[in-house]
Protein backbone atom coordinates (compact mmCIF):
# COMPACT_ATOMS: atom_id res chain seq x y z
CA UNK A 1 0.00 0.00 0.00
CA UNK A 2 1.36 3.36 -1.06
CA UNK A 3 1.30 6.95 1.05
CA UNK A 4 -1.54 7.89 -1.59
CA UNK A 5 -3.46 5.23 -0.79
CA UNK A 6 -3.14 6.04 3.33
CA UNK A 7 -4.06 9.04 3.25
CA UNK A 8 -7.34 7.98 1.56
CA UNK A 9 -7.84 5.15 3.40
CA UNK A 10 -7.31 7.64 6.53
CA UNK A 11 -9.68 10.17 4.54
CA UNK A 12 -12.27 7.25 3.98
CA UNK A 13 -12.42 6.23 7.57
CA UNK A 14 -13.03 9.58 8.85
CA UNK A 15 -15.67 10.13 6.59
CA UNK A 16 -17.22 7.48 7.98
CA UNK A 17 -16.88 8.32 11.52
CA UNK A 18 -18.32 11.39 11.05
CA UNK A 19 -21.29 10.12 8.52
CA UNK A 20 -22.18 7.72 12.12
CA UNK A 21 -21.70 10.75 14.11
CA UNK A 22 -24.76 12.44 12.04
CA UNK A 23 -26.64 9.64 11.96
CA UNK A 24 -26.86 9.67 16.16
CA UNK A 25 -29.96 11.29 17.89
CA UNK A 26 -28.55 14.77 18.93
CA UNK A 27 -28.65 13.82 22.29
CA UNK A 28 -26.66 11.22 22.08
CA UNK A 29 -23.98 13.09 19.89
CA UNK A 30 -24.23 15.79 22.81
CA UNK A 31 -23.58 13.63 25.35
CA UNK A 32 -20.52 11.94 23.31
CA UNK A 33 -19.29 15.39 22.85
CA UNK A 34 -19.84 16.37 26.16
CA UNK A 35 -17.61 12.93 27.51
CA UNK A 36 -14.49 13.70 25.27
CA UNK A 37 -14.68 17.41 26.39
CA UNK A 38 -14.54 16.13 29.80
CA UNK A 39 -11.45 14.04 29.17
CA UNK A 40 -9.47 16.62 27.63
CA UNK A 41 -10.63 18.73 30.50
CA UNK A 42 -9.17 16.60 33.68
CA UNK A 43 -6.28 15.83 31.48
CA UNK A 44 -5.69 19.42 31.17
CA UNK A 45 -6.26 19.26 34.74
CA UNK A 46 -4.03 16.71 35.57
CA UNK A 47 -1.34 17.98 33.72
CA UNK A 48 -1.46 21.26 35.07
CA UNK A 49 -1.10 20.05 38.93
CA UNK A 50 1.65 18.45 37.30
CA UNK A 51 3.94 21.19 36.14
CA UNK A 52 3.41 22.97 39.40
CA UNK A 53 4.39 20.11 41.39
CA UNK A 54 7.64 19.69 39.44
CA UNK A 55 7.95 23.46 39.78
CA UNK A 56 7.60 23.70 43.30
CA UNK A 57 9.69 20.73 43.79
CA UNK A 58 13.03 22.41 41.38
CA UNK A 59 11.63 25.66 43.65
CA UNK A 60 12.74 23.62 47.07
CA UNK A 61 15.88 22.41 46.01
CA UNK A 62 17.27 24.88 43.33
CA UNK A 63 17.39 28.98 43.45
CA UNK A 64 15.02 29.10 40.55
CA UNK A 65 12.23 31.81 40.36
CA UNK A 66 8.84 32.01 38.82
CA UNK A 67 10.88 34.66 36.80
CA UNK A 68 13.31 31.63 35.81
CA UNK A 69 10.46 29.92 34.39
CA UNK A 70 8.92 32.59 32.50
CA UNK A 71 12.62 33.20 31.19
CA UNK A 72 12.62 29.76 29.87
CA UNK A 73 8.70 29.37 28.52
CA UNK A 74 9.30 33.08 26.37
CA UNK A 75 12.49 31.26 25.16
CA UNK A 76 11.20 28.38 24.04
CA UNK A 77 7.90 29.88 22.56
CA UNK A 78 10.20 32.00 20.47
CA UNK A 79 12.28 29.45 19.08
CA UNK A 80 10.05 28.93 16.14
CA UNK A 81 9.64 32.66 15.55
CA UNK A 82 6.37 33.25 16.79
CA UNK A 83 5.56 34.23 20.38
CA UNK A 84 2.10 32.33 20.20
CA UNK A 85 1.98 30.54 23.38
CA UNK A 86 2.87 27.01 21.68
CA UNK A 87 5.37 24.50 20.84
CA UNK A 88 6.45 23.83 17.31
CA UNK A 89 7.75 20.56 16.91
CA UNK A 90 10.90 20.12 15.47
CA UNK A 91 10.77 19.43 11.69
CA UNK A 92 13.18 16.37 11.05
CA UNK A 93 14.32 14.37 8.23
CA UNK A 94 14.13 10.66 7.94
CA UNK A 95 18.13 8.86 8.79
CA UNK A 96 17.75 6.89 5.57
CA UNK A 97 15.90 8.11 2.57
CA UNK A 98 16.42 12.08 3.83
CA UNK A 99 12.53 13.03 3.68
CA UNK A 100 10.41 14.83 5.97
CA UNK A 101 9.44 13.03 8.76
CA UNK A 102 6.10 14.50 10.57
CA UNK A 103 6.40 14.82 14.12
CA UNK A 104 3.14 13.08 14.80
CA UNK A 105 4.86 9.86 13.58
CA UNK A 106 7.88 8.00 14.91
CA UNK A 107 7.89 6.58 11.52
CA UNK A 108 9.04 7.67 8.41
CA UNK A 109 5.72 7.33 6.07
CA UNK A 110 7.70 7.56 2.57
CA UNK A 111 10.63 4.34 3.47
CA UNK A 112 8.93 3.46 6.81
CA UNK A 113 11.97 3.67 8.54
CA UNK A 114 11.16 3.88 12.64
CA UNK A 115 12.35 6.97 14.24
CA UNK A 116 13.76 7.64 17.56
CA UNK A 117 11.93 10.57 19.20
CA UNK A 118 14.07 13.56 19.20
CA UNK A 119 13.06 14.46 22.96
CA UNK A 120 11.24 12.34 25.85
CA UNK A 121 8.17 14.89 25.05
CA UNK A 122 8.20 14.13 21.22
CA UNK A 123 4.91 12.51 20.50
CA UNK A 124 5.36 9.00 18.89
Amino acid sequence: MNVWDVFQQSRINKAYAMAGQLSMKPDTAKDSIDSAVQRVDDRVEHLALLCQAMFELLQERTDLTGNDLAKKMEEIDLRDGKADGKITPEIRKCSQCGRTVSPKFGRCLYCGNQEAPSSPFAKV
